[in-house]
Order: structure tokens, then C-alpha cells, then sequence
């Protein structure tokens, strides 16, 4: 097989798919020379090209023929997209000469097996696992349902009945619709491009793809009117499957990935690729075309543009000079005057109103669309709990500092660790936002110590949820309560999103209770498989309000942090248990955990408390819980404080394995003694197969780390036996036992028993 070398990058000669008609090539072709800046001016290959054979050192990339923005051909007939920079880099990285293969997504599977094609991007499944080897995960992609905007939406696949659903033949996600719903209909597509033309011409109802995929389509191909119909369906790992014949390419991957992550070069491509609407290869033509159209044609359309451009501007002037008339405000010298923030130097609350006012009137009078967003610092109460409130003030300035200028422009602090923005478009609001909140979540420099500032935000759109500045800037607001809540970085505001009318006096009352020693403690029994019997307990608190009832910890705890008062927990849980070992044997193997929060672990004042009250003989029977979010908030803290509890010989555990961004990182960074599965995988194990491979898959990693895996949340016996076949160590769970509130422990251990 013979290969085209452009710059050391090798590439089979083919006609790419997507440059269709003799006309658009032949126009290329005559104005390469002229036009290479502009039509491919993200090309990590467009250099001088010589001809030969290939080499040993050669390492065949495969893939669909048009998978944008994955792998594709670009309009200059290159290979492109986020796979193919990623492999680009890791070639450049192993000194790889490189060969690149697209053709149909059967066939290069079949290649991959036979060997003619080395390295393959594709989901992670456990049948490809029993084909092809593996390297660590590249992405975490999702999948939705797609179809006509006025069609009603689906929770889950589980939903789907009588549907025609369009799929890629042979697709993961074709694989996992078929295991969950065998009677489906499933309309076979050549391609993720090829679902969606199914759905737009009536051919199929829904089409199920990668979100990215479908996204990329939608946008390039100016659907607008398909939409996505569901919530992010099917997670699952994206990677490079390799050759099983070359086994010494998977350490050479994974080398190259994790210097590539170590360096930022795959979050840059990450963000350049999927995270902001690529500039993709159809409107690169169309740049090129018009720009080889006669000159008459193109002033022609130069005065077009600006006379529209000068219509609408006169149209505005005349809305503000005459704005009784047409219905529309006028602002005066005195509205646009702005109280600057003395910590921020933003505008406050009602300027901000103001300006959204005047924003919705405008899109009323246009019959456009404008919306308000509202960031939160998560993590302020607490920062200001652990040091003071100067350190909140400190942590409030730099994010102000880190704010785009374009985003300042429309922005304000409109209350403690709260910053409003507007958007004059609600087109790819979400994606905006979510850009703007990557980069205020840099680490900023608070007494000496780098803290990851915590981050959510809600959004609402004028006219979908509100008709008023007022109403959009409460429902926002409103929505990023509840994304702080059920832990979403962004949530868009919708009818069932309430807000709890417990709160304000909850909060009230908690500082009482702690005051007055209201808080009761219960323990949860652990049973360990091995022995058959239970060896320890998790500490917990309850408390029984007065008018409410018990409190779900879940509850209480978040506003205990909120308002700052988590330390004082922290200190009752610190001595309660410190009493539990003063009233135990000393021959006794019986341990006990607890949890601390994300500030406890960066206090360095609160864990020399805990090492000094619980120490000696005692702390070896001490698990310490710590979740993704003390980790996230100060690295450096974090290490170092759990160090000094593992050489005071406590135990430390990762709580709520899988539900955070990064626990892969940390039990890279961390070593941990257990790792607790959290609830949320284990309570559909007996029903839902991902999330039982997913538990499956977390047990191995563990013991494979050389962790204790806790599964929490074992509900029924059928849970608790799978689990032990999959080989868990632990079980904590209402089947196990229910929390049983504090009094002589050894009565207690008896009741287990």
C-alpha cells in the first residue's frame, strides 16, 4: 500500500467523500496557491508532499469516512478533526510516521481486527474490549435523541415504544438501544450524518447519536429545525482501540496522553473541537466561492450589507428618539448612570435590572429571544468559615479580575458570591456560559494557598420562562440554587424547580440546635464479605426539628455550610467519636468512619485537633471520608493534610466514587485506603446494565489500586448478592442495616449481630 507523506505525515491518496460535484472541486483545485491560509488554516499537515512506502515505524490511524468533528476530510481533502490533532501530537511525541484510513464503520472495524489499520477511536464497550486493546480514555461523550423541535421529549431510552429510531449500523449506541429495547425499530443509517437526513425526511421519527455529532450536524448543516428531545443518555469512555498484535502501542498512547494532559494540549483540543462550534469545512467552501465570484457580484452583495446594516442601525436610532411612539424606553442620562461595586468594580442589582430591562424590550419589539444568568461562588461561606471574611473578599476580587470583557460589559455582582450577566441571544447560551465559568474557575492564590473557586449557574430565557427583567433574574437565580443543590455545574430553569421554604428558617434554627447540642448521632453498620459479619459503622448526624421532623443530612449539612457553622459539625463528630473509642476494649477490631467536609480537610488547625483526640492505638481504627469536592477546592491542602493523617496511621477513603469530573485524577494523585461506590451506580445494578458494568469495572480499579471497595446504598438481598459476586468488600445499605441513633455501642453491635 502506497502513502502520501505530507511533512512526515502519511496520508492514503483518495477523493475525500464530503467535496462533492466536479465544480466545487475544480474550483479548489484552481485556487489552492491562492487560498491556503484561508481554507485550511487549522492544518497540522498542509506542507510540501513526497511520495513513499510505508515503514516499519508507521502507525495506521482508521475511521469513518465522515465522523466531524471526530475524524473527517476536511475541504482541502485532509484528514481533520479532534481524533486526528490528538493522533498528530502522539505520532510527533513517539516519533511515529502516520497513515490514515477512512472508509465505512464496518469495514474498518474488520480492518482493525485483520491488522491493516493500527489504531482506532471508538466507545469503550465491553465487547470491543474482548477484540481490541485499549488506551485511557481521550473524552466522556453522551448520546441524545433527536428529532422535529415540536416533538415530545424522552427521559431515557427505556421510553421509546413504538419509534423508528435511525442509528449507524454497528454503533455503540445501535449495540445499547437493541440491548435495552429488543423490539425498537431501528432504521439502519451509513453514517451519524445519514440518521439525521432519515429523521429530516421523514424516513425515521428520532435519531440517536453522540451529542457532538449530532450538535456538529444541526449547526453545519443549518437544521434547525430538528433539536435535541432528551437529556444526555448512554455516558461512556472514548478512546483509542488498538491492534492486539501491537501491544507496545498502547503504553506509547497512554504515555502520550497523559503528557499532553500534563501539558494542556488535550483540554485546548477539547475546547477547540468540542466545546465551541468548530469552523467547519462547508463554510470554509463557501468563503472560498464567494470570494472567486466576479467582482460585480461581490460589490453587488458588499452594498447589500451595508444598506441593511444602515436600515437597522436608523431603525434603533429612531426606537431611541422616539420611543413613546413605538412603545419602546428611552434611557436617560440618569437610568445609565451605574453604583460601581467597591470589591468588584461591576455594577450592582439594578443596573443590571435596568439593562435587562431595556434588553427585553428590545426582543419584544424584534420578536428575538434574551436571557439572564446567575454564577455563584459556591465556596464562599466556607472559605470565609475556615479564614475570614477578608479571604471571601479576596476570592470575590480575583474571580471579578478573571472576567472577559466582553462578558464584563453585560455583567454585575448582584449579591454575596452571586454575578448576573445578560445575553442579548439565547442561541448557544449554555455553551457560552459554560466557557465563561472554565475560565473563572482557574485556581486563584488565597493565603498562600491555590483554591479552585466552586462554581454554578443558572439560566433563563426571555420569552421561554419569563416576560419581565424581574421574573428572569429570580428564575435564574431560582435555577442555580437547585444546580447548587443536586450538584450541576449549569441548569436552565424550568416549571418544577422550586425553592425550599424550609431554608432561611432551617438555617435559623441549625445554629441554635448546635449551640444547645440538639444534633444526635447514628451509626450504620458495615459488613464485610470475607468475614461475614460486621466490622464497623459509619458515624452520622440526625437531626429532629421541631416542626419539620427528622432532616435528611442532605439537607441540613449543605446549609450548615452555607451559612458557614460545617466547623462546628466537624468538631461534635471529632468528639463524639473520640467517646466511642473511650467506651470499647482495647483488644476491640471494631473501626468507625466519618466525613469531612471540603474546608475541613484544607484546616490545618482542625486536623492537628483530630490527630491529637484521636490517636495511638485508635486512629488505626479510624476511616476518614473525603469527597471530589475537598479534593477540587485546595490540591496542595488536601495532599499534604491527608499525609499527616495516614502517617498518624487513619484510614482515608474516596466517598462518592463516580459521581464527580475527575476521580480517575485523584486516585492518580491520592492514595487511598478504601473507595466508596456511591449510591447512585449501586441502586440500579440489578436493572440497568451500564451502571452494573460501571460498578463491576470500579471494584476491579480498586483492588487492582489495592483499595477496600464500600459499596453504599445496598438496598435488597439481590443487590447485596450481586455485589458480592462481582467481589466488593464492604456493604453498607439499609439491607445491610438501618442507622440506629447513638447510645451503648455494644448494645448496638449486639442488635446487628
Amino acid at each position: 500500500m502506497r502513502y502520501l507523506v505530507l511533512s512526515g505525515i502519511k496520508v492514503r491518496l483518495a477523493w475525500a467523500p464530503n467535496v462533492k460535484g466536479s465544480l466545487t472541486a475544480g474550483l479548489m483545485l484552481c485556487t489552492f496557491l491562492v487560498f491556503t491560509c484561508i481554507a485550511i488554516p487549522n492544518s497540522a499537515f498542509a506542507q510540501t508532499a513526497q511520495e513513499t512506502l510505508q515503514t516499519d515505524s508507521t502507525v495506521i490511524f482508521g475511521g469513518s469516512g465522515y465522523y466531524p468533528p471526530f475524524h473527517f476530510y476536511n475541504d482541502a481533502g485532509q484528514v481533520d478533526g479532534f481524533d486526528v490533532n490528538i493522533f498528530s501530537r502522539l505520532a510527533q511525541i513517539s516519533g511515529w510516521s502516520m497513515g490514515f484510513r477512512l472508509d465505512d464503520w464496518q469495514s474498518v472495524q474488520q480492518d482493525l481486527q485483520t491488522g491493516d489499520v493500527d489504531i482506532v477511536p471508538m466507545f469503550v464497550s465491553e465487547e470491543r474490549q474482548a477484540l481490541y486493546l485499549f488506551s485511557n480514555p481521550l473524552h466522556l461523550e453522551y448520546h441524545l435523541l433527536f428529532g422535529p423541535a415540536n416533538s415530545p421529549s424522552y427521559d431515557s431510552i427505556s421510553a421509546l415504544t413504538t419509534e423508528r429510531v435511525a442509528a449507524e449500523g454497528g454503533a455503540y449506541a445501535t449495540n445499547e438501544l437493541l440491548k435495552t429495547n429488543p423490539g425498537i425499530t431501528i432504521v439502519d443509517a451509513d453514517s451519524e450524518a445519514a440518521a439525521l437526513d432519515l429523521v429530516d425526511r421523514g424516513h425515521a421519527d428520532l435519531a440517536l447519536l453522540p451529542s457532538e455529532i449530532g450538535r456538529y450536524n444541526l449547526r453545519t448543516r443549518r437544521l434547525d429545525h430538528l433539536a435535541a428531545l432528551s437529556p444526555p443518555l448512554l455516558p461512556v469512555a472514548y478512546a483509542f482501540a488498538i491492534n492486539p498484535a501491537r501491544p507496545e502501542l498502547v503504553s506509547q498512547v497512554n504515555a502520550g496522553i497523559e503528557q499532553m494532559q500534563r501539558r494542556g494540549e488535550l483540554e485546548q483540543l477539547l475546547n477547540q473541537w468540542l466545546h465551541t462550534p468548530a469552523f467547519d469545512a462547508q463554510e470554509r467552501a463557501l468563503l472560498i466561492l464567494r470570494w472567486t465570484m466576479p467582482l460585480l457580484l461581490a460589490l453587488a452583495a458588499a452594498t447589500f450589507l451595508v444598506i441593511k446594516f444602515y436600515r437597522i442601525r436608523l431603525e434603533e436610532m429612531q426606537l431611541l428618539l422616539h420611543g413613546k411612539d413605538n412603545h419602546f424606553p428611552v434611557r436617560t442620562t440618569s437610568e445609565t448612570k451605574r453604583i460601581v461595586h467597591s470589591l468588584t468594580g461591576l455594577p450592582e442589582r439594578k443596573d443590571i435590572q435596568q439593562q435587562l430591562d431595556y434588553e427585553v424590550t428590545v426582543a419584544k419589539h424584534r420578536r428575538s429571544t434574551c436571557g439572564f444568568t446567575v454564577i455563584g461562588l459556591i465556596n464562599l461561606d466556607a472559605l470565609q468559615d475556615a479564614f475570614d471574611e477578608e479571604a471571601g473578599d479576596d476570592m470575590v476580587k480575583a474571580l471579578a479580575v478573571l472576567i472577559p470583557d466582553d462578558w464584563r460589559a453585560r455583567g454585575a455582582y448582584i449579591g454575596p458570591g452571586l454575578f448576573g450577566f445578560t445575553l442579548d441571544d439565547a442561541e448557544h447560551a449554555e455553551q457560552r456560559i459554560s466557557s465563561l465559568m472554565i475560565t473563572l474557575s482557574q485556581s486563584v492564590l488565597i493565603r498562600d494557598m491555590n483554591i479552585h473557586p466552586r462554581l454554578c449557574a443558572g439560566l433563563a430565557l426571555y420569552p421561554e420562562h419569563a416576560n419581565t427583567a424581574q421574573e428572569l433574574i429570580h428564575k435564574a437565580k431560582m435555577a442555580m440554587n437547585q444546580a447548587k443543590r443536586i450538584g450541576n455545574n449549569l441548569l436552565v430553569y424550568s416549571a418544577d424547580i422550586k425553592p425550599d421554604p424550609r431554608r432561611i428558617p432551617v438555617i435559623s434554627d441549625l445554629r441554635q440546635a448546635l449551640a444547645q447540642h440538639q444534633i444526635q448521632w447514628a451509626l450504620q453498620p458495615q459488613y464485610k464479605v470475607s468475614e461475614k459479619r460486621i466490622v464497623g459503622a459509619e458515624l452520622l448526624a440526625r437531626w429532629n426539628h421541631h416542626k419539620h421532623g427528622w432532616l435528611p443530612p442532605g439537607d441540613f449539612i449543605v446549609w450548615a455550610e452555607e451559612a458557614g457553622m460545617i466547623s462546628q459539625v466537624t468538631d461534635m463528630v471529632i468528639n463524639e467519636t473520640a467517646s466511642l473509642f473511650q467506651t470499647m476494649p482495647s483488644h476491640d477490631d471494631f473501626y468507625f468512619s466519618i466525613n469531612l467536609s471540603a474546608f475541613d480537610l484544607g484546616n490545618d488547625t482542625l486536623i492537628e485537633a483530630l490527630i491529637h483526640k484521636i490517636s495511638g492505638k485508635y486512629a488505626g481504627h479510624l476511616t476518614v471520608e473525603v469527597t471530589e469536592t475537598a479534593l477540587m477546592l485546595d490540591k496542595k491542602a488536601a495532599l499534604r493534610n491527608i499525609d499527616r493523617l495516614k502517617s498518624a496511621n487513619f484510614r482515608v477513603a474516596l466517598d462518592d466514587y463516580g459521581t464527580g469530573y475527575a476521580s480517575l485524577e485523584y486516585l492518580q494523585s491520592f492514595n487511598f485506603d478504601e473507595i466508596k461506590i456511591d449510591r447512585r451506580f449501586i441502586n440500579n445494578i440489578a436493572t440497568v446494565a451500564r451502571d452494573r458494568k460501571l460498578t463491576q469495572a470500579s471494584i476491579e480499579l480498586g483492588h487492582q489500586l489495592g483499595s477496600t471497595v464500600v459499596a453504599e446504598g445496598v438496598e435488597n438481598e439481590q443487590t447485596a448478592a450481586m455485589l458480592i459476586d462481582m467481589g466488593c468488600d464492604l456493604l453498607q445499605g439499609y439491607h445491610i442495616g438501618h442507622p440506629v441513633l447513638l447510645g451503648d455501642i455494644n448494645t448496638i453491635r449486639n442488635v446487628w449481630r
